[in-house]
């Protein structure tokens, strides 16, 4: 997803959050409150949501094109994820899935 507000100026890591569904973030900045990341993201800044109190990352990088991580030879599942409240803290450069359960638009 992409977010530009003219032709010159465009962010492609930022999403544009609309609607209620999963979205995935991150940042490149240190200390940044998942949350609050997630506001930042909203088309309009004044329209209401709700964040589903968890957000899910995987950490461990996936190597090829299988579905193993690591040279593991280990399929990824479920129980691979990981999970951080979004009163925490992200880290930055590492992808967090969150899910909009409730998008009102003021």
């Amino acid at each position: 997803m992409t977010s530009c507000s003219n032709k010159n100026s465009c962010n492609v890591n930022k999403p544009f959050i609309s609607t209620i569904g999963w979205f995935t973030i991150s940042t490149t900045e240190n200390d940044q409150l998942i949350k609050s990341i997630v506001h930042d993201y909203k088309r309009h800044p004044k329209d209401v949501i709700i964040i589903h109190p968890t957000a899910y990352y995987f950490d461990t990088n996936f190597i090829g094109n299988d579905y193993s991580y690591e040279n593991s030879g280990k399929e990824f599942t479920f129980s691979n994820w990981k999970t951080v409240s979004i009163l925490e803290n992200m880290k930055s450069h590492l992808a967090y899935w969150i899910l909009i359960e409730r998008y009102n638009r003021t």
